[in-house]
């Protein structure tokens, strides 16, 4: 079974203008995703990144990962500002 069907938040698969079948969780990236459309932002789900913490191995998902003008990358991460101010207390 795919990653995203055993995800607690709301995962469904989304196929951008671009012709790219990408995975969104929830409303803000699905609002993330169709902003960078209209803008015309090339959107790929993001890479896993490994790495080392105090010895141990860890793996960080980024959720997208922009294309620009056919040459720049980057990576985003979309947070909730609820989830976030949560986490703070």
């Amino acid at each position: 079974m795919e990653w995203w069907r055993q995800s607690k938040t709301r995962a469904e698969r989304y196929l951008t203008k671009f012709g790219k079948d990408i995975i969104v969780q929830g409303s803000y990236e699905k609002l993330f995703v169709e902003y960078c459309e209209s803008n015309n932002i090339d959107v790929q789900n993001g890479p896993c990144i490994e790495y080392k913490h105090n010895g141990d191995k860890h793996r960080y998902f980024a959720d997208f990962q922009l294309e620009i003008n056919g040459k720049k990358k980057y990576q985003r991460v979309i947070r909730d500002l609820k989830q976030k101010k949560k986490n703070k207390i």
